[in-house]
């Protein structure tokens, strides 16, 4: 199975968000153990890079990308999803570059803390949460 993380998933990992956390490490560490294979678009990276680049020094950044990069596959960004994505139905730009992202590698899910973002995704999105109680 393939699940594409949103920016905001890993967001929550990282800045070990509150009641957000637990879910989405979970759904993280399925993809580390190899129980399902996820995937990040480079846009997210640069995203976290820029979000963090005041909480956390240059070299925990790294750390902490470097780690997300050996568990989930980082999928280029390409001139075909940023041209499309102007045409999709999406409220954001930003989500329909990443459903876009989703798409070009035949993901399963979309995992996201803002499923109503994904309203017009041909791609199921799921919360960590609703992708943990269904692989339960």
């Amino acid at each position: 199975m393939k699940v594409f993380f949103d920016t905001n998933v890993l967001i929550d990992v990282l800045a070990k968000r509150g009641e957000f956390y637990q879910d989405s490490a979970e759904v993280l560490k399925m993809c580390e153990i190899g129980k399902t294979k996820g995937f990040i678009s480079s846009l997210s990276i640069a995203n976290i890079m820029h979000i963090y680049r005041k909480l956390f020094t240059k070299a925990e950044l790294k750390k902490n990308i470097m780690s997300i990069a050996q568990i989930l596959e980082v999928i280029p960004l390409t001139q075909k999803e940023l041209t499309k994505a102007f045409s999709l139905n999406f409220d954001d730009y930003e989500d329909g570059v990443q459903f876009l992202t989703a798409k070009s590698i035949k993901a399963d899910y979309i995992i996201t803390r803002d499923i109503r973002d994904f309203q017009h995704s041909t791609i199921k999105a799921l919360t960590p949460a609703q992708f943990m109680n269904l692989n339960k």
